[in-house]
């Protein structure tokens, strides 16, 4: 199993920063949203 960090929308600064602290590479995610207001996250 290997671990993954995915930041969103959240603090991107932040999030590399505990991808490095870690050792690990920061996964890319792209979000959007539905109409009905629902998120969508796609990982890879």
């Amino acid at each position: 199993m290997k671990l993954k960090i995915i930041a969103g929308n959240a603090n991107i600064d932040l999030a590399k920063q505990i991808a490095k602290k870690l050792g690990v590479e920061l996964s890319g995610a792209t979000i959007g949203r539905f109409s009905d207001g629902e998120a969508q996250v796609k990982t890879g």
